[in-house]
Order: structure tokens, then sequence, then C-alpha cells
């Protein structure tokens, strides 16, 4: 079993209208972002615990790069990766 971006999470993520430029580390800038709104944090609160990002970087991301299409389909591949863990198969 792989990390985040082994199983392929990150293909689901891009720009969302045409060409915009290239993210620096787009790996660890896609997990900040889906971490961030997906624990429903915020990029504020985010930002004060991690550091060297700023909140308008989180901001930016989500909103040129994540859409809740997108979002859905990270979620699927992360629900398939988990499923494959013998932990998932106990009730």
């Amino acid at each position: 079993m792989g990390d985040f971006y082994t199983i392929g999470v990150e293909s689901h993520f891009g720009p969302l209208f045409g060409f915009e430029p290239k993210l620096r580390h787009p790996r660890e800038r896609y997990l900040t972002t889906t971490f961030c709104y997906g624990c429903n944090l915020g990029p504020t609160q985010l930002v004060r615990s991690i550091l060297g990002l700023d909140r308008k970087q989180v901001a930016w991301v989500n909103q040129r790069y994540v859409s809740e299409a997108k979002l859905d389909e990270a979620i699927v591949a992360l629900v398939k990766a988990y499923n494959q863990f013998t932990l998932s198969q106990f009730h």
C-alpha cells in the first residue's frame, strides 16, 4: 500500500479554468488543501499549524484546482485504497 500520491489521488486535481501556471510542489499543495477543507478548518486555521504556508495560497489552490466533482473522485480513490487494508474488514 502506498501513500496519498502513489494511489493516484493527485491525478484527480488540476486546473479548472484553461491554463493555470504550474504549481510549485503540487502534491503538498493538494494534500494541504484537501486536509484543510476536508477537516473543515479553513485556510486561516490551517496556516497556524503549518510553517511556511500562507492562507491565500491554500485558498487559491482550492479555488483554481479543486471542484466538488474532483474532490468526490479523490474521495472514492482514497476509500478504495483504505478498503485494501485488513483493518477495514473487521466489524
